[in-house]
């Protein structure tokens, strides 16, 4: 799959996490070392924390229970979502 139709697939909701793998079958085909995945990897769960604490905070001060839940819908969207800008641009880092 190319990078320009993975950028498309980015914002399509669960589907966007097989970018994931396509960045994971990059790094075998380059032949890049191990310890090549550690900074995107570090940087996408900071980013994933970060939404979920922001998650947390929102739902200790509201008590609505139909607005938590929009949220939380919302947030596993971004998570895929940080995943899936994350590791395309990686992709293309390692692509040049």
């Amino acid at each position: 799959m190319t990078i320009k139709t993975q950028k498309i697939i980015r914002f399509i909701p669960i589907i966007n996490l097989i970018t994931v793998i396509f960045w994971i079958k990059k790094i075998f085909d380059k032949k890049l070392p191990v310890n090549y995945c550690f900074k995107p990897m570090f940087k996408a769960f900071a980013m994933i924390i970060i939404v979920a604490i922001v998650e947390i905070i929102f739902s200790s001060i509201v008590d609505v229970l139909w607005l938590t839940s929009i949220v939380s819908m919302v947030e596993v969207y971004l998570y895929s979502l940080i995943l899936s800008f994350i590791f395309v641009d990686e992709q293309e880092k390692i692509s040049d």
